[in-house]
């Protein structure tokens, strides 16, 4: 009886397989790797591009409220007064009542507004027992931050008031603003108003 011989792989057929085939899976890795980095980017900048939206949408939305009185519906009360403050440029105070009944009418102390405080977008929630003046003034009150300041930070925000058509009012706002982290990602981002309930 003859016996076959068999010849397998010698070591430097595996060696040489064993080196193609890590060469094939550290490409792979690296593509999925870039794959997943640009996937991440992407979110990041949607994300970004959402926040900074919002946020323009909540100033657009109060500033439209500008002016508004429930008194208005009455023959006596007057709609229209002065209800738009400028201090500075990366500053805007504005006020509308909020109250009921007798006390409708906005106050002095009733301003309301947005400003740019270290990178960060703020709205000011209140302002208690200033005297008239002082209640323009873009350092006083309570400020809340729109925006976090972690992940990205505003570095520009512009407000420009406009007259329009008779007793109308236009604001243009400007922000601009980038991400902290890698890679930096920069966003405008403009919206224009008419404040329907202002005069002079």
């Amino acid at each position: 009886m003859s016996l076959v011989r068999q010849r397998g792989f010698t070591l430097t057929e595996l060696l040489v397989a064993m080196a193609i085939g890590l060469f094939v899976m550290a490409v792979l890795l690296g593509f999925l790797g870039r794959l997943l980095a640009t996937e991440t980017n992407m979110l990041r900048a949607l994300s970004f591009q959402q926040e900074l939206s919002a946020v323009m949408a909540k100033m657009v939305a109060d500033l439209r409220r500008s002016g508004y009185t429930p008194l208005a519906k009455r023959a006596d009360v007057a709609l229209k007064f002065i209800d738009i403050v400028q201090p500075r440029e990366d500053c805007l105070l504005y006020r509308y009542a909020h109250r009921q009944g007798h006390q409708a009418r906005p106050l002095a102390a009733d301003y309301a507004g947005f400003r740019l405080h270290h990178g960060r977008i703020q709205q000011r929630t209140s302002i208690k027992g200033c005297p008239s003046d002082d209640c323009h003034d873009c350092r006083r009150g309570r400020w809340s931050s729109l925006t976090d300041g972690q992940s990205w930070q505003v570095s520009k925000l512009v407000f420009s008031r406009h007259r329009g058509a008779v007793g109308q009012v236009r604001i243009d706002i400007v922000v601009q603003a980038l991400t902290i982290h890698p890679p930096v990602l920069h966003w405008r981002l403009q919206a224009a108003l008419v404040v329907p309930n202002h005069g002079d």
